[in-house]
């Protein structure tokens, strides 16, 4: 039976194999993910129900998935990422998922129209409260 020491990797294949072995450890990184809470308002009040959403503002240089949260009975939020508590750092577009019913405008549902763009800090709890007109 053949042993691993009679047929060594030539030396160019192993130069490049352990570069690309680690680039592939590297890509299946899940990104840090850090806390992210606070309240909706619409025209001073505290909106009860919706979704928020953040979208990564790529115009700034922050990718990846979106994060979001479900709006509670005193406006209330906190944000979670493909089903993890928390949202990577960086520059976010914030948009709103409500019923029409809540008369909220049309923008607050277009990430790019809103208005409304936060930027989450890593290393602490980041509190956003987000204001409607």
């Amino acid at each position: 039976m053949l042993g691993v020491e009679e047929y060594p990797l030539p030396r160019s294949l192993s130069i490049w194999l352990a570069p690309l072995i680690v680039f592939i450890i590297g890509c299946e990184r899940v990104a840090v993910l850090v806390e992210v809470k606070g309240r909706v308002y619409h025209r001073g009040d505290a909106l009860p129900t919706g979704t928020i959403v953040f979208a990564p503002d790529t115009e700034r240089g922050t990718r990846g998935p979106l994060a979001y949260g479900q709006v509670g009975p005193n406006g209330e939020f906190e944000l979670s990422t493909q089903g993890k508590m928390g949202c990577p750092p960086g520059r976010y577009k914030v948009t709103l998922a409500i019923s029409r019913a809540y008369r909220v405008p049309d923008r607050y549902r277009d990430p790019d129209l809103s208005g409304q763009r936060v930027e989450v800090r890593a290393g602490v709890v980041n509190h956003c409260d987000i204001r409607l007109d």
